[in-house]
């Protein structure tokens, strides 16, 4: 880890923070880890980040009713990720453009049959050198690239 690595923690769930906050004490990270109640789908007051990570919500609207009971017990919104499951991998990675500084990267975990339609949607939003990393079940679970310089 890079000893003097600063980082922003965004929810908009006033409930979700609290387990945010217990988390970035648990590993002792309070001086390190600003944490910021916000949505990532309006501007942020971040300044300019080498780094974007995103678990976003991306479960298909239509297939939340069917969800086994464990994941059916969260928040909608933690969940629909609209119509598609892409709602905000489409408005995070636009914004990323104004947030990242050039060479800067943007990774996503993503839904087990979304890593192709997430990285096609980094490349409009001029991300380069796209890649995947497989779960433990060897299923593309993050996309991640760099911003163009």
């Amino acid at each position: 880890m890079i000893s003097d690595a600063r980082f922003w923690a965004v929810e908009l769930s006033s409930d979700a923070l609290r387990y945010l906050r217990e988390n970035v004490a648990l590993c002792h990270m309070e001086n390190r880890i600003e944490i910021l109640q916000g949505d990532v789908l309006y501007p942020l007051p971040l300044g300019e980040l080498d780094m974007i990570v995103s678990n976003p919500p991306y479960v298909r609207r239509g297939d939340i009713a069917g969800l086994p009971l464990q994941l059916a017990a969260e928040p909608i919104m933690a969940l629909d990720g609209g119509e598609d499951g892409l709602c905000f991998y489409r408005a995070i990675g636009e914004r990323a453009n104004q947030m990242l500084k050039p060479g800067g990267m943007l990774i996503f975990e993503v839904g087990y049959d979304q890593a192709d339609e997430v990285a096609g949607l980094m490349e409009k939003y001029n991300f380069r050198n796209i890649s995947y990393a497989e779960d433990l079940a060897h299923i593309d679970r993050c996309v991640y690239g760099a911003l163009k310089q």
